[in-house]
Order: C-alpha cells, then structure tokens, then sequence
C-alpha cells in the first residue's frame, strides 16, 4: 500500500518525460503521460 503524502516514494513514476515525480502528489490532468518505472528514473538531458 502507498502513503498517499509522498512520503515513501513507493509510487515514483515518468509523469511527462520527468522521471522520479511522487505521483500521489501530482495532479491529474487531461493530456498527462504517466509511465512506470523500476528504481530511479534518469533524465536524458542535455546539457
């Protein structure tokens, strides 16, 4: 079971190409694109 607070991190996934974002925390909205993923999730950024 999740915390529901963002507290445990239990729930991590990609929200919008970002990955490691609590999903508990982050509204729902139409359009957005939740995938899941194992461990830490890494950005693939630019720099």
């Amino acid at each position: 079971a999740f915390c529901g607070i963002g507290a445990c991190f239990d729930c991590l996934a990609t929200v919008d190409g970002r990955p490691n974002q609590r999903t508990c925390l982050v509204p729902a909205e139409p359009g957005t694109v939740v995938t899941t993923q194992e461990g830490h999730g890494r950005a693939d950024l630019a720099v």
